[in-house]
């Protein structure tokens, strides 16, 4: 009986210590990065243009964070932490809080795009490359380079963010 006590005060005490430290695992977004030299964007921006390119054509799967699929979060996530170092929060949704808002068309290579079908939510996004183009992760056809004079895109748009200044 006293064993029994005993293990179930351990437990106890595990639960309680992995509940705590749940609570602190979530990270806060971040906040803006600090201003960057033109050299220093422009070696993030190539190492970007690169990550990119090998994810042309890797399969729309939710969740995803690899080759074998990813979802438009994933994607947006993976270019920014392999080829900058940059934590973004997980979710489009998530993503849309955090950096510096950015005008209409007054896109730069890496700002990220959001879009909506409806007004409650921000359900997808993508990242800017020039042209009037971005790359996002299509259910339909994978991780693909879309205009935004589409019409559906140029509907759904809801704004964009700046993370790397």
């Amino acid at each position: 009986m006293l064993i029994r006590r005993i293990y179930l005060s351990i437990a106890f005490f595990l639960s309680v210590l992995l509940a705590l430290t749940e609570c602190a695992h979530y990270p806060v977004a971040p906040t803006l990065n600090p201003p960057l030299s033109n050299a220093q964007k422009n070696a993030i921006f190539e190492r970007m243009r690169t990550e990119i390119n090998s994810y042309l054509g890797v399969p729309y799967r939710i969740g995803g964070l690899s080759m074998k699929g990813m979802d438009c979060s994933g994607l947006v996530w993976r270019v920014y932490h392999d080829a900058a170092g940059i934590e973004l929060p997980r979710s489009s949704n998530n993503m849309h809080l955090i950096g510096e808002s950015v005008q209409y068309g007054k896109w730069n290579f890496g700002d990220l795009l959001f879009f909506s079908i409806n007004d409650k939510k921000i359900t997808h996004v993508g990242i800017y490359i020039g042209a009037n183009r971005f790359v996002h992760v299509s259910i339909s056809d994978g991780t693909i380079i879309s205009s935004l004079e589409e019409p559906y895109y140029e509907m759904s748009y809801k704004g964009a963010r700046r993370i790397i200044r």
